[in-house]
This record gives structure tokens, C-alpha cells and sequence, in this order.
């Protein structure tokens, strides 16, 4: 997750040159809704909770590994999936089009960033499946994009 964090950190959700207002990007914190209007969670699944806040126990990811060489020792390879979460929000009730595609947006740069991106053996791959939820309230608008991040890694 950690590589992963780090790649979508230094993406085109956090422009140059240094001082550009950026997109947050956290490893599994939930950032405040007053704090950051804009905010990508890497290990978050988008689970809301009753009241439409951000669930601070989410499932991070999962994965699986099986043997592909025998031997001494054994190889195995893992593959697995990372949960992400892109969240774009306003305190205006009618920007729903306009939080939609920001959070298209974020998710897209996402995308970018983790295509062809291999970190010490680990491939991963763009999202291979997503969700997208809505909440409104009179305190504004927010889109929910919650994806997924493929990766395999020999080990």
C-alpha cells in the first residue's frame, strides 16, 4: 500500500511547482470534511457509515497467494487488491456534476499513476472495478468514488 500511496502522491493530483494547492492524499486516514474538500484514501473501501461520514474501519484490501515454483525454498506469488477512495465535495448543493467529475477526475489521475508502476517486484495494475455514492445534506455535496488497484508480487 505504501508504494502504492507514494505513486499516487507524486502524480498529477499534486502539481508542480511546489506551494500549488494539491489533492490529499492519505494512507487510510480519513481526512476532515472541513479540512479537505478533495481527498484520495489508499486502504479505505468507501463504506459509509449511517450518518453518510466515511467509516474509519474499512477493509484495506485483500489477497491471495498460491506456489508457483517447488523447491527449497518455495516461490509464491501474491495477488491481491488495494481499496482506494476519492472524494470530491462542496458546500454546494448543486455542484453535483461538477463533484462527480472531480472525483472522475482524481480517480482517472490514479489511473495514470499506477499504470505500468512497479515497485520492487510488485506490479500493479488500474482499477479494475469501482462504485460511485452520492451524499447530500444541506452542509453541501459530495461524490464517493470508491476503486480498486490489482497487483501481483513474487515472492
Amino acid at each position: 500500500m505504501t508504494a502504492l500511496y507514494n505513486a499516487f502522491a507524486a502524480s498529477s493530483l499534486n502539481p508542480t511547482p511546489a506551494g500549488t494547492p494539491g489533492v490529499t492524499i492519505t494512507l487510510g486516514d480519513v481526512p476532515t470534511a472541513a479540512a479537505d474538500p478533495e481527498f484520495v484514501i489508499v486502504g479505505h473501501d468507501g463504506t459509509l457509515e449511517p450518518d453518510g461520514s466515511l467509516s474509519l474501519t474499512p477493509e484495506a484490501g485483500s489477497w491471495t497467494a498460491a506456489f508457483i515454483v517447488t523447491g527449497s525454498p518455495p516461490l509464491t506469488e501474491e495477488t491481491g487488491q488495494v481499496h482506494c477512495v476519492a472524494v470530491a465535495q462542496s458546500g454546494d448543493t448543486a455542484d453535483v456534476a461538477g463533484r462527480v467529475a472531480e472525483a472522475q477526475r482524481m480517480q482517472g489521475a490514479c489511473d495514470d499513476a499506477c499504470a505500468d508502476l512497479t515497485v520492487s517486484g510488485i506490479k500493479f495494475t488500474p482499477a479494475s472495478q469501482g462504485r460511485l455514492a452520492t451524499r447530500q445534506s444541506g452542509a453541501g455535496f459530495a461524490a464517493v468514488l470508491a476503486f480498486t488497484v490489482e497487483y501481483t508480487a513474487p515472492w
